[in-house]
């Protein structure tokens, strides 16, 4: 009898431990009322990596990294990612982002009219549907 309620216990913290170093899911399931929230896709990382990481990711600083982190992306809300995708969207179409003066020394960072599409391409498909 002891041998069996050691057992128990000893199964029962394995699967406690190991619920607590897996953390909760990045992607849970809708249906059960969860968040799902998506990575950044890798063509949109190699983008953004090029055109938008000098300022609005770890470790920069100021005003740019507190109104975009990428580095905290996977932390946002689904609805707080498409809302994000979308003014990325807005400002790269319009030309406002990266800025005239960081293009000056940076003209490697310029968008082209394919990364802009691939940018917002991603933003639509971020869309949160309405129930």
């Amino acid at each position: 009898m002891k041998k069996i309620v050691m057992c128990s216990l000893v199964l029962v913290g394995v699967l406690v431990l190991t619920k607590l170093l897996a953390g909760p899911s990045l992607i849970q399931n809708p249906q059960n009322g969860g968040d799902e929230k998506k990575q950044l896709p890798p063509e949109v990382v190699s983008i953004v990596q090029k055109s938008c990481f000098n300022c609005h990711a770890e470790p920069a600083k100021g005003l740019p990294l507190s109104l975009l982190n990428f580095s905290k992306w996977n932390e946002l809300s689904s609805k707080k990612q498409a809302s994000k995708a979308k003014s990325i969207c807005n400002f790269v179409s319009k030309g406002k982002m990266p800025p005239k003066g960081f293009l000056e020394k940076h003209p490697d960072a310029t968008l082209t009219k394919d990364e802009i599409k691939i940018l917002c391409d991603w933003a639509e498909s971020l869309k949160v549907v309405k129930k």
